[in-house]
């Protein structure tokens, strides 16, 4: 007795079922893909403003609690560090003499940045680019970032210390 080959391949209704499930499951990555797509750049830009408004408060807050003497100053001369300076804080620990300078720096090509330069009995110890901005403005005891996308963001603290 001589075997039939069988026949390969799908039949009609098998061929329309998985083509419902490809649709099922094509359908909803594709409009999740579209959905990333068009809020990536929103998205991006709430994470920059977030990250640097953290490390803004943190930085900030530790350099005004510590300090005995802040300045509004106008140009950089004698400061830490180099940029557009917002404002210098200055403090004793340890008998070591520290300097915190707060600048808006625009690296070659890129956005400008807010930077925080920590000096430690004059060398530059600590280098902080704390992120994206359009403007920055020091009026005591407020530090107000105005970011890239115009969120305005403010950080305010009092020294711990008697002037």
């Amino acid at each position: 007795m001589k075997r039939r080959p069988t026949e390969g391949g799908f039949t009609l209704p098998e061929l329309l079922v998985s083509i419902v499930i490809l649709g099922l499951i094509v359908g909803p990555l594709t409009a999740a893909t579209i959905f990333v797509l068009r809020n990536d750049e929103t998205s991006t830009n709430v994470f920059g403003d977030n990250t640097t408004a953290r490390l803004t408060k943190m930085f900030f807050t530790a350099d005004v609690q510590s300090a005995n003497d802040i300045d509004i100053v106008t140009d950089d001369t004698g400061q830490c560090g180099t940029g557009t300076p917002i404002v210098t804080m200055a403090w004793t620990k340890n008998a070591s003499d520290y300097t915190s300078s707060w600048y808006q720096h625009t690296p070659l090509g890129e956005a400008q940045q807010l930077v925080r330069h920590l000096c430690q009995d004059g060398p530059l110890v600590a280098e902080n680019h704390l992120g994206a901005i359009a403007a920055a403005d020091y009026v005591d005891p407020v530090l107000t970032i105005t970011a890239l996308d115009g969120f305005v963001f403010t950080v305010s603290a009092t020294s711990r210390v008697s002037a």
